[in-house]
Formats: structure tokens, C-alpha cells, sequence
């Protein structure tokens, strides 16, 4: 203490005047006294929650799922309120044979539940512990509901945790599930952008229609350029739930351009306070008259004729209807050679992998193979096929020029070549005569007819 005098000095208290008219010891003793009272409190107060509680009835909602269209029909899904019975862990287990009352298992609730905001349907009891409510119309989108249950229809003497509980309904979506350039395959002057719209609940069709737009900048504008509207008409479905959007006729561009679409945030269902977060924006190109036309591909298959023999074929697919004429003209085909002479050497043996190896050096030693297209259905088609005969394992080059003119008008720009492999007849045998029966008599011989085979056991 002498230590901490000589650092700090000497510190004196004086009592105020009401501590000493009442006394300081007093004092001190009423203080101990009200913190003895607070701790004790406290402690009473941790002894009680330590005691085991009672158990309970907690309810959980399995909110109904998005309405499916089963048959033609709509098919609301159910509500179930599941209950179980919540012990504290420190107490013994406590079983209960049935939450539900036992005489009102599989029998329609006429009171004791209710469902808010109210929505026509049934509640019964599933099971034991199991409510279900089969609603009698679709459930609108994004709905809060609270369930609300009475004493009457559970079994007695059960303590619950709350008498209600809250669920909500799916919310309102919009999915683009198309939006292509379309030409009629009938009328090929006829042009719009067609798209289909998905909806998760029947759509606000005033809505949809004051937040969709189609709209499109002129060819070969910037961007600082203001877009122009579009005029579309919309089809849906009988229950609102699809939309098909058709534009007003297009006219091919002078050069390659794109119409946008799209569907403002908001978006409103027929039923439900959802609403779409989102802004729904796409676009879809629209080709000049050179972009548009083109070879799909050329391929080599094996046809079976009305006979059921094997015909090699090649058939041609494109990108719009084209004229059989019209293509021949501008269609070449050649056998490429297996052993060929390049620069005074012999490659014997050679392997074409793509269509940029022939050269006119190499077409020079191929063989020319005169192609006659088969005849179609119509003037002009989009698929297109040839039969050929050539060896076994052949390799053909095959030419489109350009300037090839489809039936909707547009010009192949570029020339189109590929390698077409062509594979092996299938090995096999077949009687010749189907159904033939052996005679009783004579001689008992089939006739059989085979390909690719030497002998045949």
C-alpha cells in the first residue's frame, strides 16, 4: 500500500447526506438483500425451463404443385397438412395412436378447418395424421394461405404448437419455348416470325398484349437508330397456358437483320398476385436473299426398293424448297481414285477425309458419275435423294455451284462440296419366293437368293 501511496497519493470518500442520514451500513445491506432476491430469481427461473415440457402437435403445409393438363382436362393438385407429434427429448416417448379423430378418418370435413383467402373444395382426413384438401378449381399463383384448425377434429386431449399454418402457391412464370423465322411451305412468298409462349397459370391476355412488342430496326441502320414496331396477332390455347405469336409478313432485307421480342416485367396472371420479375427479351435473325439458302448435307444410305433389295442413294437436304431441275443443272459428282499420280509420284491407297484435298489436278483422274435426281411429290422439295451404282467402298466428291435459286427466292451464294462415303451392300440371304410351300411330290428344293456371300451352309 505504501508502494501504491507514493504513486497515486491518498484518496479520500465522503458519504453524499442522504447516505448518511439513512446510514451506510443499511444501505450496503438493502443492496446485498436485492441482488440475493435478482439471483435467485434467476435461478428458480432456469430450474423451471429445465423441466421437460409437455408434447406437442406441430402441423407442416406440403404446398400444392404447378396444375397439369391431363387428357384436355385441368387436374389442381391437393394440399396436404401433415402432423406429427413434436416430445421434448428429456421425457419419455409419448405415442399417440391417431392425431386425427379416429370415426372422421377418410370422411369430408364439414367444419373444424378452414383455408384463408377461401377457395371452393373438400377436407378430409387422408389418414391418421394426414389432412387433404382437394380443391374444386385451379389455384391462382404466388397465394399466401393460412390454414386454420379446430380442437373438433383431432383426437382429444392433444396439446398443438399453433392452430394454423401457412403455405404459398407457385409463382406466375413465362417461358419462350420458340421463336423462328417461318416461310409456308405452300405459299413461299409468305414470310413472319413465329413464337410460342409457355405459361406455368393462365395468362392475363389484356396484359400479355399491352407488354409484348416485336419490333425491328431497318436494314443496315445503327444502333443509335430507333426500332420500329412490329404488328403480331396471338393465338392461345384453350386454357391460356400457350401462346402463339405470329408477326405481321415479312419482307426479306437487303442484307441480314433481326427482330426482337419481347415481354415487359409484370406480367400478370388471369388469377393470382404473382408477377414476372423479369424482362423476357429475344432475338431471331432474318436472312437476306444470299444467307438464307444452302446444302444442309449430302449423306449416302442404303434404300430398300418395292422388292426389298438394297439401292444405293444419296439424298440432299436444304435449307428451303428447291426445283429437281434446277439442281441437276448446277450438280456434279465424281468417283475419286484410290491410287493417284501428284507431282510424279504414286499414292496408292489414299485416304479423303475432307473436300478440300480435290484439286483439279485430282478431278482430272477421278471418274465423272452422272447424277439423275428421283422424282418428288411436289415441283420443288426440301429433301432430295438420288439413286446411284457405284463399287462397293467408293469415295465420292460431290458439287453444288452457286447460284443455285431456292423456291421462296433466295440464291445459294457460295458453292457447296462434300465427300460422300459409300459403305458395303448388306451380306445376306432370303428365300426367293416368300411363303413358297414344298410340294408333297418331286423334288423339295428352295430357291434362295443372296448377296456378298461365297457359299452358304
Amino acid at each position: 500500500m505504501a508502494f501504491l501511496k507514493r504513486i497515486f497519493g491518498e484518496f479520500r470518500w465522503t458519504p453524499p447526506a442522504w447516505l448518511q442520514r439513512i446510514g451506510t451500513l443499511r444501505f450496503f445491506g438493502a443492496l446485498v438483500a436485492s441482488l440475493a432476491i435478482v439471483w435467485g430469481g434467476l435461478e428458480l427461473w432456469r430450474y423451471i425451463d429445465s423441466l421437460p415440457g409437455p408434447p406437442e402437435v406441430v402441423a407442416t403445409a406440403k404446398a400444392p404443385g404447378l396444375t397439369p393438363i391431363v387428357d384436355d382436362e385441368l387436374q389442381p393438385q391437393p394440399l396436404y397438412v401433415d402432423f406429427d407429434i413434436r416430445s421434448d427429448p428429456r421425457t419419455p416417448t409419448f405415442e399417440v395412436d391417431s392425431v386425427a379423430r379416429i370415426d372422421l378418418v377418410g370422411e369430408t370435413l364439414t367444419e373444424g378447418v378452414s383455408l384463408s383467402p377461401s377457395i371452393a373444395g373438400d377436407w378430409r382426413w387422408q389418414n391418421e395424421s394426414r389432412l387433404e384438401f382437394l380443391p374444386a378449381e385451379d389455384w391462382p399463383a404466388g397465394q399466401r394461405y393460412t390454414v386454420s384448425f379446430e380442437e373438433t377434429v383431432f383426437a382429444p386431449d392433444l396439446l398443438f404448437e399453433s392452430r394454423e399454418v401457412e403455405f404459398e402457391t407457385p409463382a406466375f412464370r413465362v417461358d419462350l419455348s420458340e421463336l423462328i423465322f417461318y416461310q409456308d411451305p405452300v405459299e413461299r412468298s409468305e414470310r413472319r416470325i413465329v413464337a410460342s409462349l409457355s405459361f406455368t397459370h393462365p395468362v392475363d391476355r389484356a396484359d400479355l398484349e399491352a407488354r409484348l412488342a416485336m419490333t425491328m430496326r431497318i436494314s443496315d441502320s445503327t444502333i443509335t437508330s430507333k426500332p420500329s414496331n412490329v404488328d403480331y396477332s396471338i393465338d392461345y390455347d384453350e386454357f391460356d397456358r400457350v401462346a402463339y405469336v405470329n408477326s405481321s409478313r415479312i419482307e426479306i432485307p437487303p442484307n441480314e437483320n433481326y427482330l426482337t421480342m419481347s415481354i415487359a416485367e409484370g406480367l400478370s396472371p388471369a388469377n393470382g398476385p404473382s408477377r414476372t420479375d423479369d424482362e423476357l427479351i429475344d432475338t431471331v435473325l432474318i436472312p437476306d436473299v444470299g444467307s438464307y439458302f444452302r446444302a444442309s448435307s449430302v449423306n449416302h444410305i442404303l434404300a430398300r426398293d418395292e422388292e426389298n433389295r438394297p439401292q444405293q442413294t444419296l439424298t440432299f437436304e436444304f435449307t428451303d424448297h428447291v426445283n429437281a431441275e434446277a439442281l441437276e443443272q448446277r450438280l456434279s459428282a465424281w468417283i475419286l481414285p484410290r491410287d493417284l499420280m501428284m507431282e510424279g509420284r504414286r499414292h496408292t491407297n489414299r485416304y479423303w477425309s475432307s473436300p478440300r484435298e480435290v484439286t483439279r489436278e485430282v478431278l482430272s483422274q477421278a471418274t465423272a458419275y452422272e447424277l439423275s435426281l428421283n422424282p418428288t411429290e411436289r415441283d420443288s422439295a426440301q429433301f432430295l435423294s438420288a439413286a446411284i451404282d457405284v463399287p462397293e467402298n467408293s469415295v465420292l466428291y460431290v458439287r453444288i455451284e452457286q447460284g443455285l435459286e431456292s423456291d421462296g427466292g433466295f440464291v445459294m451464294s457460295v458453292p457447296f462440296d462434300t465427300i460422300v462415303r459409300v459403305g458395303q451392300y448388306p451380306r445376306e440371304v432370303n428365300v426367293a419366293r416368300e411363303g413358297a410351300i414344298l410340294p408333297l411330290t418331286g423334288d423339295h428344293q428352295l430357291t434362295f437368293l443372296s448377296r456378298g456371300l461365297d457359299a452358304l451352309k
